[in-house]
């Protein structure tokens, strides 16, 4: 229910690399350490806008296609299925000429270029939000398309096809700022990323 899934692992047994590359959504309820957790034999890197080791998602918020110089070269491992999860938020928005077809033409030139390096990505859906209400309809309109075919990648982490993240005012699981997740949204993301094949 929460996630659409292209060219499956299958019954490979190399172990998982993976890289959660986004902005502060995924740092905000802590989901690379709680599905470190959930994925013991994984590495799992988490890395967002203002990560010293990364020269950030294209030098804005938003991706810009800007895979290979942020995730490939730092963080490729040899024997594991290198994976990618990436994760734009509402602000992202407003980088991409505010149209959801131009959002989607982001991930598109991210997904490319990293399934040209080797790696399975998958894009993940923007969750609800309090703020900036004038953007909610290019959201819905982007994750539509995301759900359609994943950008052209390996598939789809839908967060927001999970009701828990369709209200940013419950504070079970989004801060009061109704933006980013409280230990809780995490542990909402966290498994919906570990339950992926």
């Amino acid at each position: 229910m929460f996630l659409r899934v292209r060219n499956p692992r299958g019954t490979s047994v190399l172990p998982l690399n993976i890289v959660l590359h986004g902005n502060s959504m995924f740092g905000s309820g802590s989901v690379g350490s709680k599905l470190a957790t959930l994925l013991p034999s994984a590495i799992v890197t988490e890395s967002s806008i203002g990560n010293a080791t990364l020269t950030g998602l294209g030098g804005s918020y938003s991706l810009n296609g800007n895979f290979s110089t942020d995730v490939h070269a730092n963080f490729v491992a040899s024997g594991r299925i290198n994976r990618v999860y990436v994760w734009e938020g509402i602000d992202e928005i407003n980088d991409h000429s505010g149209t959801a077809a131009s959002c989607y033409a982001s991930h598109q030139t991210y997904v490319n270029t990293a399934k040209a390096n080797g790696w399975q990505v998958f894009v993940c859906t923007i969750v609800a939000t309090t703020e900036f209400p004038e953007l909610q309809s290019i959201r819905d309109g982007c994750d539509t398309l995301l759900r359609a075919d994943a950008a052209g990648g390996t598939g789809v982490g839908d967060f927001y096809a999970d009701v828990r993240m369709q209200d940013a005012s419950d504070l079970t699981y989004f801060d009061a700022g109704g933006i980013h997740l409280t230990s809780a949204g995490g542990d909402v993301c966290a498994g919906i990323l570990a339950a992926i094949p």
